[in-house]
């Protein structure tokens, strides 16, 4: 991700924080300095990062559960209000997305039993001090902010882990997008009602509950849309090959299909067979360094994604408008069927209409998984 240092690989997992969080942890200094000069400064400095750590541990939590369950964790990033964690799919079986929505807070739990036995208590007294001042009150104060963390993330706000946690009882009796839809009602319903408490006692809920209750539109807005895929596949969308290069056709021959059959990407065969794909973006840049008379092979893209006819475009739609590839042929072994493009995706959207969701009774009607690239959970540190 843009602006995130990367600080480790726990697990596998690329760990980054984002270069805003410089910014809570300046603010915190500057606060503490003000409060009891350098001192102070530096042990509220060190109370957030530590706090921070806990966050790091939270996330891990979500992301080791989801890995046991196949799902690949591609990063997690540190912000100033909390952690998240990029899968590369949300599971809508309920018992596998309630298991890996409850793990980061269980992780919260864990911290407050192991430093139970430091404090004397599981809540600690906050104490009229804001920041902590040795190593005792340390500890106290990061335990109190890890029972804090449980309390606040299990709060039923779609798409916190509450919201989540939520969801997935409620798609046990429901319809997966019928289950969004009300977790999506209540995480908005909670996030009103953090910018209210915001506006007259802490600015910061405002910037919380905005991030709450555009999240959960967000992501109902993605679960409605993969809905509208369902049982659509790679063959139900994919055209014919069109107008086909060699790779030693000389550029030039994109420019003159481009203006007589208007076709800017192309896929190329040797022998009659795929060897690569040339999309508008490549040939073109290629034309500008190395001219018009330079061969095919030259600019077109050699490693690509191929579809078979029978892909379900449910796991493949979101990726497919993400990745920087355009043009995505449609193999059935050696055999070229045809080809599916980004455009194709966006004028099936264009022309299609998201079913309602639909009441199944005592029994989940979702499918078993989901490819997409999302944002597991807003968790707040």
């Amino acid at each position: 991700m843009k602006w995130a240092l990367p600080i480790g690989r726990p697990f596998g997992i690329r760990v980054e924080i984002h270069a805003t969080f410089l910014l809570i942890l300046l603010y915190i200094g500057w606060r503490g300095w003000g409060l009891g000069g350098p001192t102070t400064a530096l042990w509220a400095m060190l109370l957030v990062a530590l706090l921070f750590v806990c966050v790091i541990l939270h996330e891990l939590g979500h992301s080791v559960m989801a890995m046991r369950f196949g799902v690949q964790v591609r990063y997690i990033v540190l912000f100033p209000i909390g952690g998240v964690a990029a899968m590369s799919e949300i599971p809508e079986k309920p018992i596998r997305e309630f298991l890996i929505a409850v793990a980061g807070p269980l992780v919260n739990v864990v911290i407050v039993l192991l430093l139970r036995p430091i404090t004397g208590s599981f809540f600690p007294d906050p104490g009229i001090e804001v920041f902590p001042y040795d190593v005792p009150s340390l500890i106290e104060k990061l335990q109190l902010a890890n029972a804090i963390l449980v309390i606040f993330n299990l709060l039923p706000a779609f798409p916190m882990d509450g919201g989540r946690i939520l969801r997935s009882l409620l798609a046990i009796p429901l319809s997966y997008e019928w289950a969004t839809q009300i977790a999506v009602w209540g995480g908005q319903a909670v996030a009103i009602g953090f910018v209210l408490l915001g506006l007259r006692w802490n600015p910061f809920l405002v910037l919380i509950g905005g991030f709450v209750f555009f999240g959960a539109l967000s992501e109902n807005r993605l679960v409605r849309t993969r809905a509208r895929f369902r049982g659509v596949r790679a063959a139900d969308l994919m055209s014919g090959p069109g107008a086909v290069l060699g790779p030693e056709q000389p550029l030039s021959d994109c420019m003159r299909l481009l203006a007589d059959r208007r076709q800017a990407d192309f896929l190329v065969l040797a022998e009659g067979r795929l060897a690569g794909i040339l999309e508008r973006d490549r040939w073109m840049r290629a034309v500008e360094v190395r001219g018009a008379d330079a061969p095919v092979s030259t600019a077109m893209r050699r490693s690509f994604v191929c579809f078979r006819p029978i892909t379900e475009m449910s796991t493949a739609w979101k990726d497919m408008l993400t990745m920087d590839q355009k043009l995505f042929p449609v193999m059935e072994g050696d055999e070229l069927m045809g080809r599916v493009t980004q455009e194709d995706i966006v004028r099936f959207l264009a022309r299609s209409r998201g079913p309602e969701p639909v009441f199944h009774g005592w029994s989940s009607a979702s499918p078993s998984r989901t490819t997409q690239q999302s944002r597991w959970s807003i968790d707040l540190g």
